[in-house]
């Protein structure tokens, strides 16, 4: 589903019959981790190796309806897919709320450490309800609040994960540039070890809008304290493209 910021998705819909297609690599580095008692320890060790993962999603979402949109979205190697739903019920005086749902569908396999077992990758379902305030016309925030359940998959935890994410943008320039300063808060179990985690990160970045319909994203995201979750310091770069 579509997005206004850097993490969260904002309270309104694009527009009726309006077609948004986006393209967002993410890259990702962890040298430490916190464990159970939100201590940081190095991944193996020594402290000399990292851990570090890159990925490609492609999303293509549509105005199906005045207040709704529908999206799907796939990676690189077509391992995971999604499909999503947002529907706007509320918009006045700069407030609109909005409900989303979605599924996420696992293809392939994963491996599975320490024991190096190769196991399916899991499939989820999600539901998210979402909050936009727009304070003054250059100022606005996003709050989204939602939990996300494994359904289908190898060595499922037994609870799902909360998700809370906020973000704060300020438009400068005459609209070109929305500077950003967001948090997500995530909670839930592990599925390699089924040990309960948290995570908190910062997300700091900015949209610049190229023209009408081009928009590109760059966001920095530094993981700030977690409980049995590695440390996480990332790049995300996105280019969004609307047709009307």
């Amino acid at each position: 589903i579509s997005g206004s910021k850097l993490n969260s998705s904002c309270g309104e819909v694009i527009d009726h019959h309006s077609l948004e297609f986006e393209i967002l690599y993410a890259f990702e580095k962890s040298v430490t981790g916190w464990d159970s008692n939100g201590n940081l320890a190095s991944l193996n060790g020594d402290g000399r190796q990292a851990a570090i993962g890159s990925d490609l999603i492609f999303r293509m979402t549509f105005g199906a309806f005045r207040n709704t949109e529908i999206g799907a979205t796939v990676d690189k190697e077509a391992d995971e897919a999604s499909l999503g739903i947002k529907w706007m019920p509320y918009r006045q005086s700069g407030i609109s709320l909005a409900v989303a749902g979605g599924i996420k569908f696992g293809f392939g396999e994963t491996l599975l450490h320490p024991d190096n077992e190769r196991i399916a990758v899991p499939s989820y379902v999600t539901t998210a309800l979402i909050l936009s305030r727009e304070i003054i016309p250059s100022v606005s925030f996003d709050l989204n609040a939602g939990y996300t359940l494994p359904v289908t998959g190898d060595h499922l935890p037994s609870q799902g994960c909360l998700d809370i994410c906020f973000d704060c943008g300020w438009f400068l320039f005459d609209g070109k540039l929305q500077t950003v300063l967001g948090t997500d808060f995530r909670s839930g179990f592990s599925q390699e070890e089924h040990e309960r985690f948290s995570l908190l990160t910062l997300y700091p970045g900015i949209t610049v809008t190229t023209g009408r319909d081009f928009e590109i994203l760059v966001a920095m995201p530094q993981d700030v304290y977690g409980i049995n979750h590695p440390k996480s310091r990332s790049v995300i770069c996105a280019l969004t493209l609307t047709m009307r």
